[in-house]
């Protein structure tokens, strides 16, 4: 027979090696799956940050709205109790029935500036390139031209204004 005790040293070597071998490798995968664990608790604390920031400017955006809301009812009633001023303003006072009222004059025909104004919108001119010719606002030159016309709708005289 052969003696046996080299061959067994060396076949406890090899046990020993690949047992060291396993042992590394058990140890390294549990060093991963530590890692992993972690890297996902890493990740719940950033997605539970992102939530509670997206929480508070949900409150925020919530807050600024009835802010925005509020502010808009406001002047939404200002616009409707100036308009109310205006609309009582633009009838005016009663007259009594015994004084009769004169006839209203057509706004400024002798005036050469809106003779001026008159002849460029007849001419097919814009309000606001007649006021560029003229030098005059905008707004000046609208309120001409509509005085005009609603002095032409009173006379019967349209076609000429």
């Amino acid at each position: 027979m052969m003696p046996s005790a080299p061959y067994l040293l060396v076949g406890a070597i090899c046990l020993a090696m690949i047992s060291v071998a396993l042992l590394r490798r058990y140890q390294y995968r549990r060093l991963t799956a530590r890692e992993l664990t972690r890297q996902q608790r890493a990740g719940l604390r950033q997605q539970r940050e992102l939530c509670q920031s997206m929480e508070v400017l949900l409150s925020e955006l919530e807050e600024l709205s009835a802010r925005i809301d509020c502010q808009v009812e406001a002047t939404l009633a200002r616009l409707e109790s100036a308009l109310a001023d205006a609309n009582r303003v633009a009838d005016g006072p009663s007259r009594p029935a015994a004084t009769p009222a004169a006839p209203p004059v057509p706004p400024a025909q002798s005036d050469r500036s809106c003779q001026r104004i008159y002849e460029l919108a007849r001419s097919g001119a814009t309000p606001p390139s007649i006021a560029q010719m003229l030098g005059r606002p905008i707004g000046e030159v609208e309120l001409i031209l509509n005085l005009r016309q609603l002095a032409g709708d009173q006379y019967g005289c349209r076609s000429q204004c």
